[in-house]
């Protein structure tokens, strides 16, 4: 672990010393990029074959209704028979 910190201070020293370099020789650099925090802040990716909706507990899958309705997406107007399509019906002649 302290071979990999001497890495790391290393890494950081180096890029200190090119952003001052290129500061006082008149060049302007990209932003310096943030550091990643240690903790939970980041989103915890999901284990393989986890679902990716909902909230797995106790053996059952809870679904809230914004996950359902995203799994559905949205509703069609259909025709107020059912929406079973505009096929010939089934009537006695039909047979």
């Amino acid at each position: 672990m302290s071979h990999r910190k001497g890495m790391i201070a290393k890494r950081t020293e180096k890029e200190e010393k090119r952003r001052r370099e290129a500061r006082e020789n008149g060049i302007i650099l990209e932003k310096a990029k943030m550091s990643i925090k240690k903790g939970g802040d980041a989103k915890r990716g999901r284990g393989v074959g986890a679902p990716g909706v909902g909230k797995f507990s106790g053996g059952t899958l809870k679904l809230s209704k914004k996950d359902i309705f995203n799994i559905e997406g949205p509703k069609r107007g259909s025709s107020s028979r059912g929406g079973r399509g505009s096929g010939r019906g089934r009537g006695k002649r039909g047979r």
